[in-house]
C-alpha cells in the first residue's frame, strides 16, 4: 500500500488451491487508484518472478501517476 499516495497495488498468492481451482492461475493482483475503493477485488496477476514483480513496483512506488489498474484484467 502506499498511504502518502493513498493507493494500492499487490501482486501475491495466497489459497493457490482455490485460485488454481476458479480462476486457473496461481497468482493474482490487487489495484486501487484510491484506498478503498477498489473497482475489481481481484486482477489476474502476470506469471513473473519475484525479482521482475519487484522492479515493477519499485518503478510505481511514490510516482504521482496512476497505478494503471484499468489495465488489468478482472477475475470477477
Amino acid at each position: 500500500m502506499d498511504h502518502p499516495l493513498g493507493r494500492r497495488r499487490a501482486f501475491h498468492r495466497h489459497d493457490p488451491d482455490h485460485f488454481a481451482r476458479e480462476f486457473g492461475v496461481l497468482v493474482h493482483e490487487h489495484c486501487e487508484e484510491e484506498l478503498g475503493a477498489a473497482v475489481c477485488g481481484h486482477y489476474f496477476g502476470l506469471p513473473v518472478d519475484g525479482f521482475e514483480a519487484i522492479r515493477r513496483f519499485m518503478a510505481l512506488w511514490g510516482q504521482p501517476a496512476e497505478l494503471a489498474c484499468a489495465d488489468l484484467r478482472c477475475m470477477e
